[in-house]
């Protein structure tokens, strides 16, 4: 994951708003029966993204004694087909931070919006099966990265 350029961000048409994207190109194997991108490639794409995000922030490698995002919840909503041979960029940033979960939200760009995507994660450490808290490092530079809102004690926990 990058820092997205004012070249990339004009040439792909991204909103503003974004600043982390990774860059994808399109494979055939991504292409189902009807000759568009698989939902599978979109879903794929996010957790790419998701993954350069954390490792950007200084949060890789997870294991099962670190504690790490656990998907509690994911969802795409499509605007345009793309096909094969198109680039792609998919751009990251979390919308809200609750003591141990997180909104992530994502978009895919290629000439315009392609679709949205958002997951809730819940910072989990697999060995013990336990919710953890969001260190406060991290909560700060989510905060601070994306302007996302920290709406602990408002609504329900993960």
């Amino acid at each position: 994951m990058s820092t997205l350029s004012p070249d990339l961000v004009r040439i792909r048409d991204i909103e503003p708003g974004w600043r982390f994207g990774s860059v994808f190109d399109v494979r055939r194997s991504e292409i189902d029966g009807f000759g568009h991108v698989s939902h599978r490639a979109h879903i794929a794409w996010c957790e790419e993204a998701r993954n350069a995000y954390f490792e950007a922030l200084g949060q890789l490698p997870f294991h099962a004694e670190r504690p790490g995002p656990v998907l509690k919840e994911v969802g795409f909503t499509y605007e345009k087909s793309l096909c094969a041979g198109r680039e792609v960029v998919v751009t990251a940033r979390v919308a809200w931070l609750r003591n141990t979960s997180f909104r992530m939200e994502f978009a895919a760009w290629s000439d315009g919006l392609v679709g949205r995507g958002h997951a809730i994660c819940i910072w989990f450490r697999n060995s013990t099966n336990a919710l953890v808290t969001l260190p406060d490092e991290l909560r700060i530079a989510m905060i601070q990265t994306d302007h996302a809102q920290d709406i602990r004690g408002r609504t329900s926990e993960a």
